[in-house]
């Protein structure tokens, strides 16, 4: 029998004997120094290494290093939370409250916005620098004060974007203080209460008519 001069045969009594020689050497090295033994994972061995049955008894020939480890994409259910808080029903009809310093920043920027336009205005005429800084002056003082006239100004919903949540919400809280003082709505009414008044007076009705049957 002929064989490539890159390859030889192993005879069958070695490798009937490979894995007794194995385990010699590794139970003459752990005799001889434990703490610093081989460490010689024989393909039985090799089986129970791996975790939960998931994994390969050895990486040859898979493209990979034989490592093991947990699915990071994987997302856990959520079934068990509740997918809405437990008071939800009196929250479900709150109107969002508008963040007041971002209302006022938004107020300041629009003044300081036409005061810029009016500087640049009165640079490209070339206006003197001290005549440009009193007109400025005077522009962001009239503003202001309309603004303090008018309560902010109050926005209106038709002309606001959609990222502008807290101008709008500020204009819906407006729209919805005129609907209520149009129809004559108290501040502290309870969306609900008239049905409760009414289911009120017909238990106090019901509990007279049994106390007169007792009687």
């Amino acid at each position: 029998m002929t064989l490539s001069p890159t390859f030889t045969c192993q005879p069958e009594p070695f490798r009937t004997l490979l894995p007794m020689r194995l385990e010699l050497v590794r139970e003459s090295a752990l005799h001889l120094n434990p703490p610093q033994a081989l460490s010689i994972v024989l393909p039985e061995e090799a089986k129970a290494q791996m975790s939960s049955n998931v994994g390969l008894s050895t990486p040859r020939g898979s493209g990979t290093s034989g490592y093991v480890q947990r699915n990071l994409s994987h997302l856990k259910p959520r079934d068990s939370a509740q997918p809405y808080p437990k008071d939800y029903d009196t929250i479900k009809n709150r109107q969002r409250q508008p963040d007041k310093e971002i209302l006022e920043h938004d107020r300041k920027r629009e003044i300081e916005v036409k005061v810029f336009e009016l500087r640049d205005k009165l640079e490209d005429e070339g206006v003197d620098e001290d005549e440009i800084d009193d007109q400025c002056d005077a522009l962001r003082k009239k503003l202001e004060a309309e603004q303090a006239r008018t309560g902010g100004g109050g926005p209106n919903a038709k002309n606001l974007k959609s990222h502008q949540v807290h101008e709008l919400a500020k204009a819906k809280i407006d729209e919805s203080e005129k609907l209520r003082s149009a129809l004559g709505i108290s501040k502290d009414y309870e969306e609900g209460s008239h049905w409760k008044k009414q289911e009120e007076r017909k238990l106090e009705r019901e509990r007279e008519r049994a106390r007169g049957d007792k009687d």
